[in-house]
């Protein structure tokens, strides 16, 4: 039963998370205003960390389903319309917001596009040809039609609104992002303003729940599928599916992957491979699901690894449809082959052979502990870690000031049983220290400076390789294309088609590797900066101070968004592709120009990726200044100190009395534990930011 085998998503981070907001909490009472504000700063974003899971998959294959028994709401989404969505909806789990739903329409100038031929036009323009004008035009009559017959005519009124509502439910949902198909007698349930009513005009959807079954806030986003006849919608897919830190593929068991799913094999070129999981559903549909089952995930297993040679995708096996009627069942809930959803036509419950009736587990159990193991090595733990480390950055700063102070009480305690001479020599050596210490502070301002200056030339210089690498990858791919083509038939009715799959799988392979060894370099670069800075300031910090054991240097976001390989480019349009070949008559102009066209196309595709990687070492460079900025401030903290201690010394001629000695070490007691906890606190926050990194 689900029941037996449940648990929340993302179980191993929320302990993560737990532990360091318990930290967090016993250093806040330890910290001046301002570093108590960025400890509460640093807290609520660490609650409102939220892992994004992305749902993708062929048509008709229970991706519905599979969401509802993710979220443990049988029957939420829709599944019995196909498809039943045209629009990225959101679903946020834990995460406040004044409405349970908020759907956002397209705005004047995203209708006017959609109406006038959206990206296809604009991809059609680029091949040089001219859209069929009644076909166009009978699409955009279709559109609007369909958008004044649940809308009415005023339906342009609407545009660029919000519709808000208190709680998310099913059949708000259906009004809004729900397409399916047109059946007979619809029509009118449609203009009465039930299913589909605003799904012509809907942009994007959001809707919020408690945080259950997540331990941990979470946003599911639900992609739509690929009727998107103007690709309108898909630049807003695949943006969503930036920085997720898990992406579920769902296959049909009946249907499985084949090169005929081009436009889902060209969504995953654009992800990173190492987030993704594949879950074949609706096992319990074939004939023997057991024996069929496993000719099946090897099929899948060979098409993966033929598609994207060199990575490990896992796939798993099972029935969203099963686990959302055992969950059902579980909570009391009608199931969900016996009723259709609401204001919906249902559709006939197919019959389930015995063999399928005892198949046991779903896949269910299995996907969450896949997912959770992705969530720990994603984005929202990459976040974590960053905020573990400016945690140990200020505990290291709470350390450091106790241990002064403990110094600074340790010879006032030992001036009890000093004579003149020692007296006057410790003054004079402190003297001297303040000194060096000015000059130190002078010194390291420098030092930061010219290290932060070199590795961002470092930076630059590696993005221009990667930028001019990857332009060599694509002419090298244009220029074999135009000598392939020069060498086939001339013959004007025989179209040949580009195949694009291995040239953006060569470009996200040199994309990798080139980015891996540029990160590795401004890492080491950074390390070794670090280490400078350290080894220049250890001699004037107190023995076993933090500061001198944990330097923040925040590991370097190994995977920047990669999705505009993902993007469907003009070369890849089937009509318009053969109106373009039909412009040239003589071969060898025809493969000039091709190999002019891939360059073309390929260039906004290189731009993203270079500004990808621009970006993601950009942002970390930005967190590297700030913490040598704090590094900065703690010198000057520890410079003050100094000079405080530096007077001070000047006063300890006279040994205190049996009083003030019993009044220093109870002192000296309170700071000794506050080191102990320092100590205790930064090693554990390091342990856990270094076992899910390592």
């Amino acid at each position: 039963m689900i029941g037996n085998i449940y648990s929340k998503r993302g179980h191993d981070l929320e302990a993560i998370l737990t532990a360091t907001l318990q930290r967090a909490t016993r250093l806040r009472p330890l910290l001046d205003e301002r570093n108590a504000d960025m400890v509460d700063a640093l807290m609520a974003e660490a609650k409102a960390n939220a892992c994004r899971i992305a749902v993708v998959g062929q048509v008709k294959a229970g991706k519905s389903s599979l969401i509802n028994a993710l979220i443990r709401r049988p029957r939420f989404l829709p599944t019995d319309v196909n498809p039943w969505t045209s629009v990225v909806t959101k679903l946020h789990f834990g995460t406040a917001h004044e409405f349970g739903a908020v759907f956002q329409f397209f705005d004047e100038g995203d209708w006017d596009r959609l109406a006038s031929g959206g990206r296809l036009l604009e991809l059609s323009r680029r091949l040089g040809v001219t859209l069929d004008a009644d076909t166009l035009g009978r699409q955009v009559r279709a559109m609007r039609e369909s958008a004044e017959l649940r809308l009415g005519k005023e339906f342009r009124k609407l545009l660029g609104r919000q519709h808000c509502f208190e709680t998310a439910s099913a059949e708000v949902l259906a009004r809004y992002v729900c397409v399916g198909e047109t059946f007979e007698g619809q029509e009118l349930a449609r203009s009465r303003g039930f299913v589909g009513r605003f799904a012509d005009i809907t942009k994007s959807a959001d809707l919020y729940f408690d945080q259950a079954p997540f331990a941990l806030p979470t946003v599911v986003i639900d992609t739509p599928g690929t009727n998107d006849p103007f690709l309108v919608r898909d630049q807003l897919s695949r943006e969503s599916l930036d920085h997720t830190d898990a992406c579920i593929v769902v296959l049909n068991a009946q249907q499985a992957l084949s090169s005929s799913d081009l436009d889902l094999l060209r969504l995953l070129r654009g992800l990173q491979k190492e987030k993704l999981v594949v879950f074949v559903n609706r096992v319990d549909l074939l004939g023997r699901p057991i024996e069929e089952g496993q000719i099946v995930m090897r099929h899948v297993r060979d098409k993966l690894a033929d598609e994207f040679p060199g990575h490990e995708i896992p796939i798993i096996i099972g029935s969203a449809l099963q686990a959302e009627r055992a969950i059902a069942a579980e909570l009391g809930l009608a199931d969900p082959m016996e009723q259709g959803t609401p204001g919906v036509a249902r559709s006939a419950a197919g019959d389930l052979t015995d063999e399928a009736r005892s198949l046991g587990p779903t896949g269910l159990e299995e996907l969450s502990e896949v997912l959770s193991g992705l969530i720990v090595r994603g984005p929202a733990q990459r976040r974590l870690t960053r905020i573990q480390l400016e945690l140990i950055e200020l505990i290291a700063g709470v350390d450091l000031a106790a241990r002064d102070e403990m110094a600074l009480l340790d010879q006032r305690i030992a001036a009890a049983r000093e004579d003149v001479a020692t007296t006057i020599a410790r003054q004079e050596n402190a003297a001297r220290a303040l000194k060096q210490l000015e000059a130190l502070a002078v010194s390291i301002g420098t030092d930061i400076r010219e290290g932060f200056d070199a590795i961002q030339g470092m930076k630059d210089a590696g993005i221009a390789r990667l930028d001019e690498s990857l332009r060599d990858v694509v002419a090298e791919e244009a220029a074999a294309a135009r000598e392939k083509l020069l060498q086939t038939s001339a013959k004007r009715e025989q179209v040949v088609q580009f195949d694009t799959a291995d040239l953006r799988l060569r470009l996200e392979g040199q994309f990798k590797s080139l980015y891996d060894e540029l990160a590795r370099q401004v890492q080491e670069a950074e390390i070794e900066m670090h280490a400078r800075l350290l080894d220049r300031i250890n001699p004037v910090l107190p023995d076993e101070a933090l500061l001198a054991r944990y330097s923040r240097v925040e590991p370097i976001d190994p995977s920047p968004s990669i999705a505009a390989l993902g993007s469907t480019i003009a070369l890849e349009l089937d009509d318009q592709w053969r109106s373009w070949w039909r412009l040239w008559t003589n071969q060898k102009q025809r493969s000039r120009r091709l190999e002019e066209l891939i360059v073309q196309e390929f260039q906004p595709l290189l731009d993203s990726l270079v500004a990808s990687a621009a970006g993601a070492l950009d942002d970390h460079l930005a967190r590297v200044m700030a913490g040598l900025t704090n590094f900065s401030e703690e010198l000057g903290g520890v410079l003050r100190r100094h000079k405080t201690h530096a007077v001070a010394q000047r006063g300890l001629g006279v040994a205190p009395s049996a009083a003030q000695i019993q009044t220093l070490q109870k002192r000296r007691a309170v700071l000794e534990d506050r080191v102990n906890f320092c100590v205790e606190a930064a090693t554990d926050l390091d342990y856990m930011s270094r076992r899910v990194n390592s």
